[in-house]
C-alpha cells in the first residue's frame, strides 16, 4: 500500500494537461493569492529585464511539470503601475534579476512567504517548485517578508465565506453523506491513473466488514446503520491512504465541499451509501 500512496505524487505531476502561467497584475495578484493554497510569483522589473524574457518558456515548462503547483508572472516596474507590489513585499526595484517567493495561504505566521534563492535556471527551480509543493525544506529557501495581517479580520473573513456554502445548511447527515461522496470522487480519480481501484474498494470492503462486527449490524434489516457503516469505512480508508499522500494531493481531496461538489456527486450515484461489493459480499 505504501508504495502505491508514495506514487500519486509522482502521479500528479505527469498529467498531461495544459497548464499556463498567470500574467497578472497587483489586483489579480490578491485574487489568485487569496483562492489558492500554494502559488509560486515570478516578480520582474519591466520588459527591458531580459533574464525574465528568456527564462520565460522554462517558467512554462515547469509549471507542465507541476500542474497542481499554480505559477503566476507579475510585472513590478513602475511603468506597469504595480510598484506598490515591490514595496508591500519587500523587493528591490532595479536590481536587474527577477525575483520568486512562495505564498502559502493557509500556512502559520512567518511560514507564508518563502524567497527562492537559488538561480534563474530550469533545474534548480523545478527542484524548489517540486520542494514546494510537496511542503519540504530546500537548500534554496528562506522566509520571506510577510506584510502585516489583521489576524481577526482574516478569521470573521473565512467564517463569512463558510456561513455563505448552502453545504452548512443541510441536515447533518445529508450533508455528512454528500462530504464522503465527494471526497472519495476526488481520491478515485488520482486512483484511477494508478489503477489502484480494485485495492482500494478491497480496503473498504475490509473496514466495512470489520464496522458491521464490531457493531452488530444486521445488514439484511437495518438499511440506515449499513449505509453508515458504509460511510465511515470509505472515511476511515481515505483518511488512512492520505497520511502518506504529498501535502497538495491531502488539499485538493480534502478541501471544503460546496453544494454544488454535492449535487454532482450525487447525480453520479451513492456509491457511499450502498454497501461495498454488494448483497454477497455482506453475508
Amino acid at each position: 500500500m505504501r508504495s502505491a500512496l508514495l506514487g500519486l505524487a509522482l502521479l500528479a505531476r505527469a498529467t498531461s494537461q495544459q497548464v499556463s502561467v498567470l500574467e497578472v497584475d497587483a489586483a489579480g495578484l490578491q485574487h489568485v493569492v487569496s483562492r489558492t493554497k500554494r502559488v509560486v510569483v515570478f516578480m520582474y522589473d519591466g520588459e527591458e529585464c531580459e533574464r525574465a524574457h528568456l527564462f520565460q518558456p522554462w517558467l512554462h515548462a515547469i509549471a507542465q511539470r507541476l500542474p497542481s503547483l499554480t505559477f503566476a508572472r507579475v510585472d513590478i516596474s513602475n511603468s506597469t503601475g504595480t510598484p506598490a507590489i515591490a514595496e508591500y513585499f519587500g523587493v528591490e526595484l532595479g536590481s536587474g534579476s527577477p525575483k520568486v517567493k512562495a505564498m502559502i495561504r493557509d500556512a502559520d505566521p512567518g511560514k507564508r512567504v518563502i524567497n527562492y534563492l537559488g538561480p534563474i535556471e530550469f533545474e534548480p527551480f523545478l527542484e524548489w517548485s517540486a520542494a514546494v509543493l510537496d511542503d519540504l525544506p530546500s537548500s534554496m529557501s528562506e522566509p520571506g517578508y510577510e506584510p502585516p495581517v489583521d489576524e481577526e479580520r482574516r478569521s470573521r473573513e473565512e467564517e463569512k465565506r463558510r456561513a455563505r456554502n448552502a453545504m452548512n445548511n443541510l441536515p447533518s447527515g445529508v450533508k455528512e453523506m454528500a462530504e464522503t461522496m465527494v471526497k472519495e470522487s476526488r481520491l478515485k480519480r488520482v486512483l484511477e491513473e494508478m489503477g489502484k481501484i480494485d485495492e482500494y474498494e478491497a480496503q473498504v470492503s475490509h473496514a466495512f466488514k470489520s464496522i458491521v462486527k464490531e457493531n452488530n449490524i444486521n445488514t439484511e434489516k437495518d438499511t440506515y446503520a449499513t449505509q453508515e457503516a458504509n460511510r465511515l469505512a470509505r472515511n476511515l480508508v481515505r483518511e488512512r491512504l492520505l497520511n502518506y499522500a504529498p501535502p497538495h494531493i491531502r488539499e485538493h481531496v480534502d478541501a471544503e465541499v460546496t453544494l454544488g461538489d454535492g449535487a454532482s456527486a450525487m447525480s453520479r450515484g451513492p456509491s457511499a451509501g450502498t454497501a461495498p461489493g454488494g448483497k454477497d459480499e455482506l453475508q
